[in-house]
């Protein structure tokens, strides 16, 4: 079974954070999920997003719920920590962990622990299990290991082009592509014993995209962008790290 930690507005201490925050800085005005939702054509054969007509979605992380079931893959949606410690009572047992995007930002400095302990309970919970973080979740991890995360433009709902040109033990030359990012965060400096794999440059500033772990101490990975929204090489990414969990999905392409 996957877990997949959602980081969405459909946890209400998260809403209410993000709306306290978004009331207040520009960012309400561009539009949160909430006020202007991601607009995103799904193409009937590949899941490939398009840049022309779109479709409204309230929250990604729902895309990311929906091709999940798309794969029939099992796993289970951790919305609150009670959720998660459900789980651990349950003693399913658990192969994987995909930690979502969301509206939060780490640059709004005050995040409160309680609205993320879901997060930080699973990781330290289910250490031996490989973990995914996916745009907010790539920042929780390096955020979690005293990475530096700042505000910045130039990835809010863009699509860059990714080259891997050192594979890693996960990340290979083939991941590399084109995939969509949905930010307002960058990571500059990656957390202690985390690897970057590849890096973009934002007006002379090098952030950090790709990262992976230190697999002789723990196996995790992560992105900025997110590859449920990024068609064929997003659904590539995304398959194997369910191979790498053990679980078995059906092939849509």
């Amino acid at each position: 079974m996957i877990l997949i930690i959602n980081n969405s507005n459909r946890n209400n201490d998260i809403k209410k954070f993000v709306e306290k925050h978004t009331s207040t800085h520009s960012c309400k005005k561009k539009g949160s999920f909430k006020k202007k939702s991601k607009k995103i054509k799904q193409k009937k054969q590949k899941n490939i997003t398009s840049k022309t007509k779109k479709l409204n979605v309230r929250y990604l992380t729902d895309k990311l719920v929906n091709l999940m079931k798309t794969l029939n893959i099992n796993f289970k949606n951790i919305i609150t920590t009670s959720d998660l410690i459900d789980v651990i009572q349950s003693k399913e047992k658990v192969n994987g962990i995909i930690i979502s995007g969301s509206d939060m930002r780490f640059s709004f400095k005050d995040i409160p622990p309680h609205i993320i302990a879901h997060n930080i309970f699973s990781i330290e919970y289910f250490k031996d299990v490989p973990i995914f973080g996916i745009c907010f979740g790539f920042q929780f991890l390096n955020y979690y290991y005293n990475g530096v995360i700042v505000s910045q433009s130039g990835y809010s709902n863009k699509k860059h082009k990714v080259q891997i040109n050192t594979p890693g033990w996960f990340f290979k030359k083939e991941h590399s592509g084109k995939f969509n990012f949905f930010n307002r965060d960058v990571v500059i400096n990656t957390g202690e014993g985390i690897n970057s794999i590849a890096n973009l440059d934002n007006d002379g500033v090098d952030v950090s995209v790709i990262i992976e772990s230190n697999p002789e101490q723990r196996k995790f990975i992560g992105s900025q962008f997110l590859p449920e929204i990024s068609g064929y090489n997003g659904l590539k990414l995304f398959k194997d790290f369910i191979k790498l969990c053990g679980e078995n999905y059906n092939e849509i392409l």
